[in-house]
């Protein structure tokens, strides 16, 4: 089976790798939660799957193999020892995984299967809106003049805050509760003082001089039972 694997963003293809890697994980990551109970044992909260991660390694060539795939290229060289020129180079990879990194912006990861028949096959798993986590280049001798990179992508989801237009007919569910609620007067009750009225009725004890010298009360804690005073 033949594949493609290239970043793309909107319709412009920004890297085609020309070597497909050998292997590639894709990690879909855990987050339940585990939490213990008073009794010593154990419960596991479930929750949506987190972000998938995709893990790579591409071989990136500076010489020219009949098995690299490069998009629009000329007629293969005849000599594979001949160093590539312009944006077949390693290092015109390395300079677009660079931009990509710099760039803060997500990309889609797309892998194209083809069967030996020409026929294309889906995973599932083939289209993916990422984000460039990080990338290792390396370099050793027993790759020769070809340079290794280990590529990291992380699924991104876009996100935002919603907002909302008040609409002002909608009344507030409940009563609110102002200075029109307030009674303005208070029927005393068998053990009312009236410290304890001006608690009850206007929010602060310290008041009760105010409805002893409105009602013209000599006596604060002297109150006749079923006496109608007025409230400030």
């Amino acid at each position: 089976m033949a594949y493609t694997f290239k970043f793309v963003r909107g319709k412009k293809t920004i890297l085609l790798f020309p070597v497909p890697p050998e292997s590639m994980n894709i990690n879909i990551k855990n987050q339940n939660n585990t939490i213990s109970l008073i009794n010593g044992e154990e419960i596991n909260v479930l929750s949506s799957p987190g972000l998938r991660e995709i893990e790579f390694e591409a071989m990136l060539p500076r010489v020219r193999y009949p098995f690299a795939n490069y998009k629009k290229d000329p007629k293969p060289d005849k000599s594979n020892t001949k160093f590539l020129s312009g944006n077949k180079r390693a290092k015109h990879f390395l300079s677009e995984l660079s931009k990509l990194k710099k760039s803060k912006k997500p990309f889609q990861f797309i892998i194209t299967r083809t069967s030996p028949t020409g026929k294309k096959t889906n995973l599932g798993d083939t289209n993916i809106k990422v984000s460039l986590e990080d990338y290792v280049i390396k370099e050793d001798a027993q790759y020769g003049f070809d340079v290794m990179v280990a590529i990291r992508l992380k699924e991104y989801k876009s996100y935002g805050t919603k907002t909302y237009k008040k609409n002002k007919k909608i009344k507030p569910k409940g009563k609110s509760r102002d200075y029109k609620d307030i009674p303005k007067t208070y029927k005393v009750v068998k053990g009312d003082t009236l410290s304890k009225i001006a608690k009850k009725t206007l929010g602060d004890s310290s008041r009760y001089k105010e409805i002893a010298k409105l009602n013209k009360i000599s006596n604060p804690n002297s109150l006749k039972v079923g006496k109608v005073i007025k409230l400030p």
